[in-house]
């Protein structure tokens, strides 16, 4: 008689059977704690390499935040130095501007002081030629005298004179290459004399050269005038550019002095310095013959 299990008893003969169920429970157990452990493990690895991932991470937000501060601390220094610089810059600026400012203060005084020396060196300049006058377009002639042609004009000016009246008379400037004569200067020996023949010269309004040398050939104007110092001179001339092109109807010079009149019912002007002229040029039209911009002098 064969020994059985209980179950083979039991089961009858289906002892095979449920021992191969049993078997095959066992084997699935084992897969299944084997499929578990094999998932703990790549959960694990996972999880490791998340961390040094996160690590990583970190690592570099760390060191792009000390560089950040390293960059903004940089900048900020920077940012510091060129404030600095701009308010050095300002300081420089304000300082330059205080001394240009008193600089241009300064200028326009010392013109002033220049201006105010030469009108009275001029002014002592014409006194000491206030007896002389010129005579131009009056023929020269070899061996002539001077002052025998200011007598000889004067005469047909019905001003009477004696070369005693005059001091001295001369010739001034070489001809020129135009072939301009030169003119006469004559100094009188009193003032009252000047006056005189300039008096009848305006009074006559002109003289021509026939009127003195009958047989001379060629009709042409002679002038008397103030004789007037280089400073006045040029005062005229540039009284005569602003009359002609501010319809002046008159110019002309008395005792030194620079005169203008609109027309026969003005007033005279009298015209001190350019610095007038230069003002009654509104238009800036003759501002290259003054050679600066109102308010510059």
């Amino acid at each position: 008689m064969k020994w059985r299990c209980d179950r083979c008893v039991k089961g009858g003969n289906d002892s095979r059977g449920a021992l191969k169920a049993d078997v095959d429970e066992d084997d699935r157990s084992d897969d299944s704690e084997n499929e578990r452990g094999d998932g703990d493990e790549l959960e694990e690895v996972a999880a490791i390499e998340l961390n040094k991932k996160m690590d990583r991470v970190l690592q570099g937000m760390k060191s792009l935040k000390t560089n950040t501060e390293k960059s903004l601390n940089f900048n900020s220094d920077k940012l510091d130095e060129v404030l600095n610089k701009i308010s050095a810059l300002e300081t420089t600026v304000k300082n330059l501007s205080k001394a240009n400012d008193r600089l241009i203060r300064e200028n326009r005084e010392l013109n002033a002081k220049v201006d105010d020396l030469t009108a009275r060196v001029n002014r002592f300049d014409q006194a000491l030629i206030e007896k002389e006058i010129e005579l131009t377009g009056f023929p020269e002639t070899p061996g002539e005298d001077p002052k025998s042609v200011i007598v000889k004009v004067a005469c047909c000016l019905d001003c009477k004179l004696e070369t005693s009246d005059i001091e001295f008379a001369y010739r001034v400037r070489p001809k020129s290459p135009s072939g301009d004569r030169r003119l006469i200067v004559a100094k009188f020996a009193s003032l009252e004399n000047k006056k005189k023949v300039l008096s009848s010269y305006r009074l006559k309004k002109g003289i021509q050269l026939t009127a003195v040398l009958p047989d001379h050939p060629k009709e042409q104007r002679l002038y008397f005038n103030d004789r007037l110092t280089l400073y006045n001179k040029r005062l005229l001339w540039l009284a005569k550019q602003v009359a002609r092109e501010y319809n002046y109807a008159y110019v002309w010079s008395r005792e030194g002095d620079i005169l203008m009149k609109k027309d026969e019912q003005s007033r005279p002007i009298r015209i001190p310095s350019p610095q007038m002229l230069q003002r009654m040029d509104k238009n800036m039209k003759l501002a290259d013959l003054f050679g600066t911009t109102p308010g510059e002098e």
